[in-house]
């Protein structure tokens, strides 16, 4: 009985680490403009308000989409959703430094906006769906503990986000 459950706990642990990278990554995206924002302000023209809302566009996003990411978890499966949540997630991500090229003044701060609202949706979705994969993956005396492992990868990335974006930051501008 123990060698046919193995191979499914391998499998479960590797699609464990998958989730904690996916929430590790989307909190150094989610804190990037907290950290970076010193440096934005003056090159972009920006006021400390305008970033301010740039946040909270964030967290809107995020906080209106929790629920029906998790309802497109449900109807395409975790799989598809990560893909295309990811996919999101990554336009928002590479936008956000071309905005600037693009637009300046006030159209720049919608894209901005626009981009951080994309982002925060993208990101409404994982929790949800990623416990929908553990309720399937996991048995249930693992579910504590396996979104214990996923919220300390979020306190990673919140952690590691200020040293990294100022290495960027130093090394790239």
């Amino acid at each position: 009985m123990q060698s046919i459950a193995w191979p499914f706990a391998r499998i479960r642990w590797r699609i464990f680490s998958f989730l904690f990278g996916f929430g590790f990554i989307a909190y150094v995206q989610q804190k990037s403009i907290t950290v970076a924002a010193e440096r934005m302000m003056p090159e972009l023209g920006l006021s400390q308000l305008q970033i301010g809302w740039l946040e909270q566009a964030f967290v809107l996003g995020y906080a209106i989409f929790q629920i029906p990411g998790g309802v497109i978890g449900q109807r395409l499966g975790a799989r598809r959703t990560f893909v295309v949540i990811g996919l999101c997630a990554f336009l928002a991500t590479v936008a956000t430094p071309l905005a600037p090229d693009l637009f300046s003044g006030r159209s720049l701060f919608m894209a901005l906006l626009a981009v951080q609202v994309l982002l925060g949706c993208s990101q409404g979705a994982i929790f949800p769906v990623s416990a929908g994969v553990f309720e399937a993956w996991f048995p249930p005396i693992r579910w504590s503990y396996v979104q214990g492992l996923q919220t300390m990868g979020l306190g990673l990335g919140a952690a590691l986000t200020p040293p990294l974006i100022a290495s960027l930051m130093a090394a790239m501008g």
